[in-house]
């Protein structure tokens, strides 16, 4: 079955039609979230970045935040990829990100990411919050209040 994508663009104080679309998700769907990157913001992490040869021995992950909320049968996950060097869970929560004691961490890596496991019955709106909030805290790059998000649905 071939899988549909949709580019949403929306700000962090209005995500309505996001919500709407991970609310709607099914089983093998999936949202990927990431900030909107200024071009003068990109070009200037192009130079401070090094080259990807060196990137592969690097303990940090990609620069850019991306997040991935995904429906696997009664599960729902929710990543995060992101630059910071060290575990961000702990990190997160010292800089007043807490993450829901509900949620189970099933990856807290630092060139891998963050991957949680969440109630199917988590409000879209939370999780959204979520990865938005961890975003800005782990972004190694300025982040202002647009997002995207690519809605991969089953067609």
């Amino acid at each position: 079955m071939a899988i549909e994508k949709r580019l949403l663009e929306f700000t962090d104080d209005d995500p309505a039609e996001v919500v709407a679309a991970v609310g709607g998700l099914r089983d093998g769907e999936w949202v990927n979230i990431e900030p909107y990157v200024d071009e003068h913001d990109l070009e200037e992490l192009r130079e401070r970045t090094p080259h990807p040869l060196v990137r592969m021995f690097m303990k940090a992950g990609a620069p850019i935040p991306l997040g991935t909320i995904m429906r696997t049968g009664t599960v729902l996950s929710i990543g995060l990829e992101h630059p910071h060097a060290a575990r961000a869970i702990p990190y997160l929560r010292d800089s007043g990100v807490s993450t829901p004691r509900e949620w189970k961490t099933k990856q807290d890596h630092p060139r891998r990411g963050i991957v949680l496991e969440v109630a199917t019955t988590t409000a879209p709106e939370e999780l959204i919050a979520w990865i938005i909030g961890a975003g800005r805290v782990l972004g190694a790059v300025p982040i202002g209040r647009r997002w995207t998000a690519l809605v991969c649905t089953k067609g």
